[in-house]
């Protein structure tokens, strides 16, 4: 009888088993159809295996170089993904991937391929003439447009206003392994022109512009700052190779070629406080320090060194390398009157040329060991009549500046011809000048030049 109860307890479990695995079946079965809904819609070569990856080949995508428009795949991708980003891969074709429209880029995404060289083994995007490559423009600033390994191709064959190869305006750009060549307008231009743009924090490693109708790299506008340039190369493009009119931007390592179609240079700084690290320009490129550079940095290649020019008035501190050396032309503090000298240009290693045609000549040579001030030919007055001398910390010969010393309205200068010395006015009552043509010391009235005995010289 114990047996026969044993066997029938075995039984009813052997029953219960069933009845639960048969449930299992049942929801296995309500699983794969709420995946299969899933699913609908999207092309049935597309697996998803909780991967936010797409391949642009499932949305028709083909680098036939020509015969098909790429754009609608692309923008197919783009609009499938959810608001949080999705990367889209290019496989490398035997040519280009060819685009007819921009495409407007509005959520995250990052576009890849293969590690490859940036030639015809990478993945190219080849946009008609005249159009504009991508238009970014994010719901937030902090979120990330990214490329890597991407060749970007205009076919410009004139310059179009506004028809850039990537024209950042809201969003932070990640591009690694890039190049954007030959558009109608800027290559890159980050731009936050636009009240409540803004690509803060962007950067950028070995990006590449070539040929492009405007500026080859462009940051402008009040919150295009705090980004990072590392081995930027610019060449042949028709405006600057980098023009930035931004604040607080780093360029480490630039390299630029800009000696042909007309460029004026290869780079331009129009910003504040930007750091430029080890500048190499072919050919003696110019780079220009322009009106309202302000306490920025610049140290020159050894080889390679580009020309450094002026236009205005240069505030604050300019650090200036030449030759493997690094001098220190006036640390002064900004404020009203304490302006610089208009005027600079190296002239040899270790000297800075501040003259123009109406200061005369000031050349102030340092030390390229210790950073010195070893001499000055002469001191001339600045754009208010007051003369500041030195800065902070810095040494003049044996002595050590606590701070910049100003001479008001009584201008020293050490040296100086009729034709050259500052006019009267401009100096004011009390001012004094050496005049090395009438070998003798002269003062201002206000409004002539007199010497010791009081007669209009």
């Amino acid at each position: 009888m114990g047996y026969t109860e044993g066997q029938s307890g075995h039984l009813a479990t052997h029953a219960a088993i069933d009845v639960s695995i048969a449930q299992h079946a049942t929801d296995i079965a309500s699983v794969a159809t709420d995946l299969a809904t899933l699913e609908t819609g999207l092309p049935a070569t597309f697996v998803p295996r909780g991967s936010l990856t797409l391949n642009i080949a499932d949305f028709g995508g083909v680098a036939d170089g020509g015969t098909t428009d790429n754009s609608p795949a692309l923008n197919a991708a783009i609009a499938s993904h959810p608001a949080f980003g999705v990367s889209v891969y290019l496989p490398i074709g035997a040519n280009y991937y060819d685009f007819l429209s921009t495409i407007s880029v509005t959520k995250p995404l990052r576009l890849f391929t293969d590690t490859g060289f940036l030639g015809t083994d990478t993945a190219r995007l080849q946009f008609a003439a005249g159009v504009k490559g991508f238009d970014v423009h994010m719901a937030d600033s902090a979120q990330i447009f990214a490329l890597e390994h991407i060749a970007l191709e205009g076919a410009a064959t004139a310059k179009v206003t506004g028809s850039h190869g990537i024209h950042m305006k809201k969003g932070r750009a990640s591009f690694r392994d890039v190049s954007v060549n030959n558009f109608a307008e800027h290559g890159v231009f980050y731009d936050s022109t636009t009240v409540g743009d803004n690509v803060n924090h962007s950067h950028a490693t070995n990006l590449r512009c070539y040929s492009n109708r405007g500026d080859g790299i462009r940051l402008e506008g009040g919150d295009s700052n705090a980004c990072t340039f590392i081995a930027p190369d610019t060449v042949a493009n028709y405006g600057w190779g980098i023009n930035n009119m931004s604040s607080h931007n780093q360029f480490l390592h630039p390299h630029a070629d800009q000696q042909y179609n007309g460029s004026p240079g290869a780079y331009r700084d129009n910003g504040l406080s930007n750091d430029w690290d080890w500048v190499y320009a072919e050919a003696s490129g110019v780079f220009l320090i322009d009106t309202l550079s302000n306490g920025g940095r610049v140290a020159t290649s050894t080889f390679g060194a580009p020309t450094i020019t002026k236009s205005g008035i240069a505030y604050n501190s300019w650090d200036i390398a030449q030759s493997g050396k690094t001098h220190r032309i006036s640390m002064l503090p900004v404020e009203a009157g304490a302006h610089e000298y208009q005027f600079g240009q190296f002239v040899a290693a270790g000297s800075f040329d501040l003259s123009d045609a109406t200061r005369g000549s000031n050349i102030l040579s340092v030390s390229g060991s210790t950073g010195e001030a070893t001499w000055w030919g002469s001191h001339m007055p600045n754009a208010t009549a007051t003369h500041d001398l030195g800065w902070a910390g810095g040494k003049w010969r044996t002595g050590w500046f606590s701070d910049y010393v100003r001479a008001g309205k009584a201008v020293i200068t050490g040296v100086n011809t009729t034709a050259l010395r500052p006019s009267a006015t401009t100096v004011g009552v009390g001012g004094m000048v050496f005049d090395t043509t009438l070998n003798i010391p002269i003062w201002s009235d206000g409004s002539a030049w007199r010497n010791a005995t009081g007669t209009v010289v």
